[in-house]
């Protein structure tokens, strides 16, 4: 008898978590007509990743923190995903597990990522020098923004009165593009 209860639990829940499941395409968050736009040179900002370990990859070279501070995206020097760590009640990161499949190429063992950050709305923005992979907050990949020319990126970041202004430093020049999402205050 207690099966029953677990097959109608399982048949009343899957319909809920398909209508709360979120597929956000870049379509979404993209300004139309909008592209990448050489900016006047500044200085990048220096990246000061937290300082942790991911199991079996190494020291972190970014981080970012989710909106509500509760998890912290972490990246390694090469890798195949984006790792995601709980915050605890000690403030420490802790629970490390992989969250963000890195897209690859067929040939490609790992990827680097060179920076971090998220937006308003959660999502998490790789820089890899394949563009910049976008995951929703479930982990899931929106898509890949190619970058403006062809390098390794070595900054992302958010400016603009309305932080809506995503950048990207690459070969020494900056580039920014304005999108339908904006940045927290101080990515």
């Amino acid at each position: 008898m207690k099966h029953w209860f677990f097959i109608l639990l399982f048949l009343l829940l899957t319909p809920l978590a398909a209508v709360t499941a979120q597929d956000m395409p870049l379509s979404l968050f993209l300004k139309p007509g909008e592209s990448w736009n050489e900016l006047p040179p500044t200085k990048p900002p220096v990246a000061s990743p937290v300082a942790v370990t991911i199991p079996g990859l190494g020291s972190a070279v970014a981080t970012v923190f989710s909106p509500d501070g509760g998890t912290l995206y972490v990246a390694a020097k090469a890798g195949r995903h984006v790792w995601a760590f709980q915050i605890g009640k000690n403030g420490q990161p802790q629970n490390p597990a992989p969250y963000c499949p890195l897209r690859l190429k067929k040939s490609a063992e790992s990827l680097m990522v060179t920076d971090l950050i998220v937006d308003i709305a959660g999502r998490i923005y790789a820089a890899t020098p394949d563009g910049i992979q976008v995951f929703d907050p479930t982990g899931r990949l929106s898509g890949v923004l190619l970058l403006p020319e062809p390098g390794i990126p070595t900054r992302l970041g958010w400016e603009g009165e309305g932080r809506d202004l995503l950048t990207v430093w690459i070969n020494r020049k900056k580039y920014g593009r304005v999108m339908n999402t904006s940045g927290l205050p101080g990515h």
